[in-house]
């Protein structure tokens, strides 16, 4: 990190959402759908499962986080990154594990933000197939600082 927390320059303004469009808010939903009906139940729908992650853009990933915190992450107790780490196989969680954090990371990047100590503690802990809880906390903070409040 930088002197100045993750900033690389001045982040004024930087945290602005891009307004969704109607159609990015269908997908968005779409893909907690896949997601939810996915893992919904005794094992996991692993086609489902994947035809949703793949849908998973820098563009996106935030609005899907936050979208699945607040409809089925309320139903299960739980934020999208640890229903994720607690349906996922290990191929799973380093595949799709390391996509999220990749989006994540290609969006602080064009914020001007340095989020890398974060993504390789995450990585680091998704390699050696650590503790989901040490994963979404690097992986919540990212997504406090993209966001640039609480959600």
């Amino acid at each position: 990190m930088s002197l100045n927390g993750p900033f690389k320059k001045d982040p004024k303004g930087a945290f602005r959402l891009k307004k969704v469009s109607n159609a990015d808010i269908e997908l968005i939903n779409e893909i907690c759908d896949w997601l939810y009906d996915a893992i919904d139940g005794l094992g996991t729908d692993n086609i489902g499962f994947e035809r949703a992650f793949l849908k998973i853009k820098k563009d996106n990933v935030i609005e899907i986080m936050n979208k699945w915190d607040s409809t089925y992450g309320k139903q299960y107790g739980e934020s999208f990154i640890m229903s994720f780490l607690n349906d996922a196989d290990r191929r799973q969680r380093r595949v799709y594990g390391t996509r999220i954090m990749d989006c994540l990371l290609e969006r602080a990047i064009d914020y001007g933000l340095n989020l890398h100590p974060y993504i390789d503690n995450a990585k680091f802990e998704l390699d050696t197939v650590g503790n989901s809880y040490k994963i979404n906390e690097n992986i919540e903070e990212i997504r406090r600082i993209l966001y640039g409040t609480d959600y």
